[in-house]
């Protein structure tokens, strides 16, 4: 009796760390993904320095997707956790970021050819018993972009604006575990070409970026 007792417990604990999901992502100098994600405002994106420019674009995606993670599976917000390094022993793993960035990237040899900045690949494995995805873009928008390219597996679109505009599967999706994805932009500049300034509210700028649109208005802003 003792030593089923023993085995259930030890099968318990082994799910929960499984369960687990670690996000790797080069978060710079900065103290923690969360504030790197929000750094925009300190950042110089026109200097030559271009390592915290990294860092924020693919902190917050990493923050985006840990975000929309507990929605789209049966994974909670308590089990998803960030860090840099290494592979941890234990439990699912995403990696972000560039060979620019992530050096741990350079340890899953991919023959996709990357175009330009924007082009992402995905690819998925599983090792002991766990999956492990990595999300590869040429440079950090690129990073980006494959982050929500992969929310759309899972089964999210962004067909409006905010929470209301979010559509999630109907069922908890399960991480793929085969994917071989790579996508290269057929047009660097997608958007909207139009005099009208009045909607540049965070809101829709982020619902742009999420459907992989960057341009808006060709009207002058005030500086």
């Amino acid at each position: 009796m003792k030593s089923l007792l023993f085995i259930i417990l030890l099968f318990s604990v082994c799910t929960i760390c499984t369960s687990q999901v670690t996000i790797l992502v080069n978060k710079g100098r900065f103290i923690s993904v969360a504030e790197a994600a929000n750094s925009e405002e300190k950042i110089n994106f026109f200097d030559r320095d271009l390592s915290d420019d990294r860092a924020c674009t693919e902190s917050f995606a990493a923050m985006e997707l840990a975000g929309f993670l507990p929605e789209a599976t049966k994974i909670s917000k308590e089990e998803i956790k960030f860090a840099s390094g290494g592979l941890p022993d234990k439990g699912h793993v995403f990696i972000i970021g560039s060979r620019l960035s992530n050096p741990l990237i350079k340890k899953f040899p991919d023959n996709a050819k990357l175009d330009n900045e924007q082009s992402y690949s995905i690819r998925s494995l599983i090792e002991k018993g766990r999956v492990i995805t990595i999300i590869e873009g040429a440079d950090r928008i690129g990073s980006l972009y494959g982050v929500y390219r992969f929310l759309e597996e899972l089964g999210v679109k962004f067909i409006g604006l905010g929470a209301k505009g979010t559509v999630f599967p109907g069922s908890p999706a399960e991480l793929p575990s085969e994917l071989n994805i790579t996508e290269n932009p057929s047009y660097l500049t997608r958007g909207f070409y139009t005099w009208n300034d009045r909607r540049t509210d965070r809101e829709f700028f982020l619902w742009m970026a999420r459907n992989k649109l960057n341009y808006w208005t060709a009207q002058e802003q005030p500086v």
